[in-house]
């Protein structure tokens, strides 16, 4: 048995009930870790798709923007870069967003 032998090795006195029960620890302890792990991978993945989501929607806006700018021919009399400047500093000292 490889756990009582760590023990062992370790200058733990174990008898083979000693022994189980280290072993039936050390199961749980890695389903606990396994349960974990795959929380922790899901919440990645989730964190991912959602940062992808508002990327897209972040460049969809960007683009009309852009788009509109470049059909009104500058009228608005600011450009891309400063209107972006501009939401940027609203979204840091409200509750919307730089991607509308």
């Amino acid at each position: 048995m490889v756990v009582r032998s760590l023990l062992t090795t370790l200058g733990y006195d174990v008898n083979d009930s000693g022994a189980k029960k280290y072993t039936q620890g050390f199961k749980k302890l890695a389903k606990s870790v396994a349960v974990i792990g795959a929380g922790v991978t899901a919440g990645v993945t989730a964190l991912g798709i959602k940062s992808s989501k508002a990327w897209d929607v972040q460049a969809e806006a960007i683009s009309n923007v852009k788009a509109t700018l470049e059909s009104t021919n500058g009228v608005v009399g600011h450009s891309l870069e400063e209107l972006e400047k501009q939401a940027s500093s609203l979204q840091k000292n409200t509750f919307f967003g730089d991607e509308a």
